[in-house]
Parts: C-alpha cells; sequence; structure tokens
C-alpha cells in the first residue's frame, strides 16, 4: 500500500468536498481504507488529525 498516495488522494478529496458535511469516515471510504487506519496514518504522517484537517 502507498501510503504517500493515498494520502494525497484523500487531501483532493477532502479539498474538493470542503463545503459539504464530510467526515474522515468518509475520506478513508474513498481511498479504501479502514477509519481506524486512515486516522493513525494521517495523524502520523501530518501531524494533524483528519478532523482538524477538514474544519
Amino acid at each position: 500500500m502507498d501510503w504517500i498516495a493515498d494520502l494525497q488522494k484523500a487531501i483532493n478529496y477532502m479539498e474538493e468536498h470542503l463545503l459539504e458535511d464530510i467526515n474522515y469516515e468518509d475520506v478513508a471510504a474513498q481511498v479504501y481504507i479502514s477509519s481506524y487506519e486512515f486516522h493513525r496514518a494521517f495523524s502520523f504522517l501530518t501531524g494533524m488529525t483528519a478532523n482538524a484537517y477538514i474544519r
């Protein structure tokens, strides 16, 4: 699994849907990763939580 490519896809999805009511579970589903693994990987790689990034 290429975490960097998946993270970029997730960030692209978040930015394309900024005005919608989304959460990190929605984003994880878009990149086919469990919400638990996505939350951990996003936090580890970016230094912030996915929910903080979405806000």
